[in-house]
């Protein structure tokens, strides 16, 4: 319904159960109200004017009280038990006290008396009709409010003076990985990480007393498995129109993975702002993205056809692999001494060496591998490892030897090898340059990541040493 409808049109979308015995009295009015309304239905006696109302069910019941077969407030007692809460106007000539007891009892809204006068009777009618088009009103701005409570994104609780659960929605359900069940009547103590409560307390203390009228922290809530999770909320109070506390409407997003990055990022400046010759603090994921890393790298691998990994010096994974073949992947590294030796290889294939990338054949499997160093500041930080192509160079006899060595089945690997690509050697070489290229690259990536870490760490010590200046003079300048 359009918030702007009139009185007057909400009327035309009403239908009404008229029920007269008196068949003049019943076309008179029926006209007159039809004029009015959407639609009339009209009934002679009580029993069809509840089969009119079981089967059309109209918005609103005019009836008599004296009608054969029963009476007008027999209807309308019959008809509350369908729907309470529909309205219901009784005309009648009578005003005895008795009719009138009996039609409050049954709960009838209106009472109009005959000879019906058409003022009185439509005075009656749209007085129902306010009250209705008002009660629609409220049941869909609910609607609409329930339905942006359930949907926004946010996480939305009522939560009461004693500080229980009201309410949540189900943003805020899945942030915390109950359902609205378990959590109606759970402490915020219970959902609050023990150093955040007092917090917590003391301001919506001070929202109920009045002392603010919202406020905004940083909270950590404990979810149902237990793990942790950061909450930015801000909390507001609810009043009656009287101005009455009634309860805290809380809002809550999830800023679990911003505090991880912003710790991430601490950490981060920490490390690269050690001095160089300190590489056990310098990770290679505190210089780059290890997703951009592993983007890269994953196109290299397709385009050039050859697998690739990134390790750390020692040969041991910092990315996934990118187009390994089965012999590498599946049988060789499943072995407990062919994933040893293969480490071993990328060690020394991708050891330092600013010269140009290594070439050579692989110590472990026997294919060709090449290695170029990444670096920062001249120091060995990561290697970038690409091969597992074969030539006529290799000696399949040799190889199998080397799967009897390491414990894999014989024929399980020769068919493996018969599926790892052939390269020419001058193509490889050439790979192997564009590999070279790009270590450079990221090695130089590094550095001036850690000239920029360094720079930000002088910054921010400047800015909180200005602090400290601004806070000490404004104290002499008290004194």
């Amino acid at each position: 319904m359009n918030h702007r409808e009139t009185i007057d049109d909400y009327a035309k979308r009403l239908t009404i159960l008229y029920v007269e015995d008196d068949p003049v009295t019943r076309e008179q009015l029926a006209r007159f109200l039809s004029r009015r309304v959407g639609s009339v239905i009209t009934a002679n006696t009580g029993i069809a004017g509840l089969e009119a109302y079981r089967i059309r069910h109209p918005h609103i019941v005019i009836t008599d009280i004296l009608m054969p077969e029963m009476d007008g407030l027999s209807m309308a007692e019959e008809i509350h038990k369908i729907d309470r809460i529909v309205p219901i106007i009784v005309t009648t000539a009578f005003e005895q006290k008795e009719y009138l007891l009996r039609a409050i009892n049954i709960g009838v809204d209106k009472y109009v008396t005959k000879p019906v006068d058409s003022k009185r009777l439509l005075s009656a009618l749209f007085s129902v009709i306010s009250q209705l088009h008002a009660d629609t009103m409220l049941q869909e701005s609910e609607l609409r409010f329930r339905q942006i409570y359930e949907h926004i994104h946010a996480g939305l609780a009522h939560i009461s003076l004693e500080f229980t659960i009201v309410h949540a929605n189900q943003a805020y359900c899945r942030m915390l990985g109950y359902s609205e069940e378990e959590l109606i009547g759970r402490h915020l103590r219970e959902i609050t990480h023990p150093e955040d409560i007092e917090e917590n307390y003391r301001l919506q203390t001070l929202l109920a007393s009045g002392t603010i009228d919202h406020y905004q922290m940083e909270k950590r809530f404990i979810h149902k498995d237990g793990h942790i999770i950061y909450g930015l909320i801000v909390s507001n109070l609810i009043c009656n129109e009287t101005g009455k506390p009634l309860y805290f409407l809380g809002s809550a997003i999830d800023i679990t993975d911003r505090k991880r990055a912003e710790e991430a990022l601490r950490k981060r400046i920490i490390a690269l702002t050690q001095p160089l010759d300190d590489l056990s603090k310098i990770q290679f994921f505190d210089l780059f993205s290890i997703e951009d890393i592993q983007h890269l790298q994953d196109v290299f691998a397709e385009t050039t056809g050859v697998a690739s990994i990134i390790t750390h010096p020692d040969g041991t994974p910092i990315t996934r692999p990118s187009r390994f073949c089965r012999l590498c992947m599946e049988i060789i590294r499943k072995t407990k001494k062919g994933l040893a030796n293969c480490y071993k290889s990328d060690a020394v294939i991708g050891c330092y060496n600013p010269s140009g990338p290594i070439v050579q054949i692989c110590l472990s499997g026997g294919l060709w591998d090449a290695g170029a160093s990444i670096t920062v500041g001249g120091k060995h930080i990561a290697n970038w490892l690409i091969g597992q192509v074969k030539n006529e160079v290799q000696d399949e006899n040799r190889m199998l030897l080397y799967a009897d060595e390491i414990g894999a089945d014989r024929d399980a690997f020769y068919d493996a090898l018969k599926e790892v690509p052939a390269m020419s050697r001058p193509q490889f070489d050439k790979i192997a340059g564009m590999l070279f290229l790009l270590a450079n690259e990221l090695s130089t990536k590094a550095y001036q990541n850690v000239v920029q870490a360094r720079f930000i760490h002088k910054n921010n010590q400047g800015g909180r040493a200005l602090e400290k200046f601004n806070d000490s003079l404004h104290s002499k300048c008290k004194n």
